[in-house]
Order: structure tokens, then sequence, then C-alpha cells
């Protein structure tokens, strides 16, 4: 008798237990690879919002510290390469997840290009700060040589900027451990080297061997021109170069009592002591009606002409104009504000001309008004009887004035203004007891600036009250931080006029803005 026969299905029921196991497997490793897959693109995303934060941050850094050079035709970034380092790195590292941060799992390194390369119209030549990690490139990026020492301290700055857009490379790396470990380890912890200029430079981040690694870059620009901008007549009123770097575009500063509350580290610097003496060699060392130099100078040097260490007198001359040496208290002063100072100021942060402060003359207060407004009698809307240069600053016929300013300040508070340069001072000096040396400390009343660098301000008036339509004669007292009395001037630390905005850029000294590149 033959066996009987077996069901097909029977057969075959003990294999579904194998496949269904395999296809288990296999979904859970789909499963791991998009999972790993989504949080390294994640991870891709914030590496390129950290480094487009950086590097912009690092750029407007530059583009705000922008200052003349000695030689007068070109612009200098008065700012430490590891304070621009600094920045890139806390803008980039506050932008990534601070775990990952706080374990050294991300990495920022930052580039410079200011120049192309020899002999080539297009290719760009790239240096790495030296406060920063060595990016993984091919062939390899060298570190950034012969930087500026411009800052009193010594410490190097980004390099000159050329005829080229000065660009700044920030990379961000990190690393994140995959939650499938080792079958969702998609990158690499050590990627390969980036071999042009368009790709991100990845370096290890401090992950395990199993660990993913991404990176992202961006490149930003500090744009507009390599040569000072001409910012208006030079006046004699000064400010301390912290008050503006501190305070940066678009801030409110009264240029009569600047440092009431930010005073750089002075504790006696009060009003009237801001203005600059701008007189001839022969007024500074005579005497006259200026007595208070009389104690102490020539006594600290070889005299008015010399050019020793004590004044620094080097480049500079006195404004030719009569009214310098009427002998009369604040002529010059004044008429150096409506007409602008005709001489030659030379400036720098390290050896600029050392100049006197009109710091015990406090009748000047009373005249400052004469200088800007005129409105206490005498005036015209382009005319000044009380001021030798019979004109003042807002004189209706003076250039550059507009009635109605073109910016924000004047459109909200119907206010005029005009652009002047005005020196910042980054050292302030007086006498020793005994008259022999120089001394400087908080402590110290001032008698003398080192003037570092000429900066564009846009300084505001307000209309008169019962001609508004004539005149633009009276303090804006609208704005905040201007006073509300006789002798303050306001204004801020400005472009000149043309700079065309953007979104993402904002003009600065000397026309300088900064902008992602790409």
């Amino acid at each position: 008798m033959s066996a009987p026969n077996r069901s097909p299905v029977l057969a075959q029921s003990g294999q579904v237990l194998p496949i269904f196991a395999i296809v288990v497997v296999l979904l859970f490793a789909v499963t791991a690879l998009v999972i790993d897959m989504g949080f390294l693109f994640g991870e891709r995303r914030l590496d390129q919002s950290a480094a487009d934060a950086g590097a912009l941050a690092a750029a407007e850094k530059m583009a705000r510290s922008a200052v003349a050079r000695n030689d007068g035709d070109k612009i200098a970034f008065f700012v430490a390469d590891a304070d621009v380092y600094d920045t890139a790195l806390y803008y980039s590292t506050h932008n990534q997840t601070g775990e990952k941060v706080a374990d050294g799992r991300v990495v920022v390194t930052m580039e410079y290009s200011y120049r192309l390369q020899a002999g080539s119209p297009t290719e760009r030549e790239w240096c790495v700060s030296p406060a920063s990690p060595a990016p993984n490139r091919t062939p390899a990026v060298l570190e950034c040589t012969n930087l500026p020492t411009i800052l009193p301290d010594g410490s190097e700055t980004p390099p000159y900027p050329g005829d080229v857009p000065f660009l700044v490379r920030v990379t961000v790396s990190s690393t994140i451990e995959p939650i499938f470990s080792p079958a969702g380890q998609i990158g690499r912890a050590v990627p390969g080297p980036a071999s042009n200029e368009d790709a991100a430079a990845c370096i290890n981040a401090g992950g395990s061997g199993t660990s993913n690694t991404t990176c992202a870059q961006a490149i930003a620009a500090v744009v507009g021109t390599a040569t000072p901008a001409n910012g208006g007549p030079l006046l004699p009123v000064s400010t301390g170069y912290c008050d503006l770097a501190t305070g940066g575009l678009g801030v409110i500063h009264n240029l009569m009592e600047p440092h009431k509350d930010l005073d750089c580290g002075y504790d006696n610097l009060k009003e009237w002591r801001n203005y600059l003496d701008l007189s001839s060699a022969a007024v500074w060392g005579s005497g006259g009606y200026k007595n208070d130099y009389k104690s102490w100078f020539p006594a600290l040097g070889p005299g008015p002409s010399g050019t020793d260490y004590h004044w620094n007198r080097a480049g500079y001359q006195a404004d030719t104009h009569n009214w310098t040496e009427t002998g009369v208290p604040g002529d010059d002063f004044i008429a150096w504000i409506a007409k602008g100072f005709g001489g030659v100021l030379p400036v720098d942060p390290v050896t600029g001309v050392k100049v006197p402060l009109y710091g015990q003359d406090k009748s000047l207060g009373g005249r400052i008004n004469d200088g800007f407004y005129c409105n206490t009698g005498g005036g015209t809307q382009t005319t000044c009887t009380k001021n030798p240069a019979n004109s003042y600053f807002f004189a209706l016929n003076q250039p550059g004035l507009y009635f109605v300013c073109l910016d924000d300040y004047g459109k909200e508070y119907n206010l005029g203004c005009r652009d002047a340069s005005i020196a910042t001072w980054n050292l302030l000096e007086a006498p020793n007891k005994k008259n022999t040396d120089w001394e400087t400390d908080a402590s110290i009343k001032p008698e003398r600036a080192r003037l570092a660098s000429i900066v564009t301000m846009r300084l505001y008036c307000a209309h008169g009250t019962g001609n508004e339509d004539d005149y633009c004669n009276n303090q804006p007292t609208a704005l905040s931080n201007c006073p509300n009395g006789t002798s303050g001037v306001c204004g801020v630390y400005a472009a000149p006029y043309g700079t065309v905005p953007c979104d993402t850029c904002a003009p600065t000294l000397n026309g300088v803005m900064a902008k992602l590149w790409k």
C-alpha cells in the first residue's frame, strides 16, 4: 500500500518564521538607517546655521573696527585677531547644541582671504587665523603671517584689506554618536580633507571611532572701500574710542558730555575735557590766555617745535586762518566748529599726534552754542556775528546739510543733520606733580590726548520754534541721551550718505559693511 501524499502548504509552513525574522531585521535596519540619517541631516543644518552666524558676526566685528591707517589713504581693522576668532566662536557655538559644545564635540575654524593668488584674476589666497585650529584642507592652508600690530598692546590684527572684498570663512564641525552603532555609522569620525574652497573642511570634533562627523562652512564679506570716507569737516571735539566701539552704529552720543556713564576707565573725565586745542605751536607755548598750559609746557620737552615723545607733532599743521590766534577765549574753538579745522591732523593708535585739551577753560561751555547753532542772538540762516568765522555748523548754506535728515531719526523727529569728522583718542595723560614727565591712570585730570582715528559722525539739529521752515539751529532734545541745555550736540556713529543698505548688512565707519557672501 502506498504512503499518503503530504499537502504542499503543510510542507512549506516551516519557512514562514525564518522569512519573517529576516524581514523584521531588515525593517529594523532600514528604520535605524533612516533615523540616523535624519539626525545626521539635522546636525548638518545646525552646522550651517552656526557657520552663518559665526562668519557674519566676525565680519561685522571687523567692519565696525575700521579706522584710517597712518598713511591716510587706507584703512585697517583696529581689533585683535583673537577677538575676531572669539566672536566667530561665540556665535557659532551659541547656534549649536549646548551639550555637544560642552562635551567638546564642536570645533570652529576661521580663515581670511584679503587678496587674489599671484598671477590669477579669480583664485583667492587664504590663510588661517593664528587663533584658530587649522582646517582640514588639501593643499593645506597656512597660518597668516606678518599680521599688523597696530593695537596699543601689540596684538596682531587681521590683515590689511586689499582692493577685493575681504572674506572671512568659518567652518563648524560637529560629531554625533549613531543611535544604532555601529550599523548606523553613515559618516566618518575622521573625514577626508576638502580639496576646493567650496567644500567644507571637516575636522574631528572629539567623537569616538564610530561617530558621525558633519560640517558646514559660511563665507562673509567685509565690503566697501579700503579708502577712508570723507565724513565732512574735521571738528575740534573728540571722544574716546571705547565710547564708539561699544556703542556702535545708530546709538545716540552726546559729544559734549559723552562719558558720564562710560568714561573709558578714567575717573575724572567730565565735561569740557573732550575739546581739542588745535592751535599753532606758538600759541601752545606762549602762555597768553591759556595760562594753565604755562605751568607745564614746555617744561616737559624741548619746546613747542620739538618732535620727541613728549608731543609727537610730526606731520601736524595748524589752521592758517587768523582766528586761531585772536587771543579771545574760545574764538578759535568755535570757528573750527563752524568751518572745520583747516590744518593737518595725523592720527594713529600707537604713534598718533598728542594735542592739548581745553581741560580747564570752562568758559567754552557758554560759547559752544555759537559754533553749532548760534541761536542766542546775532544769527541768521547763514551767518553768526558771535562767531569769528561769521557762520555756524548748521547754517543752511553749509555743504552737506540736510534740512530734514534722510535717515530714520530725521524722518521720525523731523530733524536736520550734517556729517562731520571726529577724532577719537585712546590715551589720556597729565603732567606729574613735578612737571617732569607724563602719567596716565584712572585718577588723572587729563591735559592732553593721543588721537587714534578719525570717525564719521552724523550730527543732528532741530528746527527752531516759530521758524520751522527757515532754520535748523536748536538741539535735538527729542533724541534720547541728548541734553536739554545750551552746550550739547548729539549724533550717531555713521557712514557717509550714499551707502546702499541691505537686509543682511549695516554700513559702518568709512562705509564698510559686512554681509554673507556664500
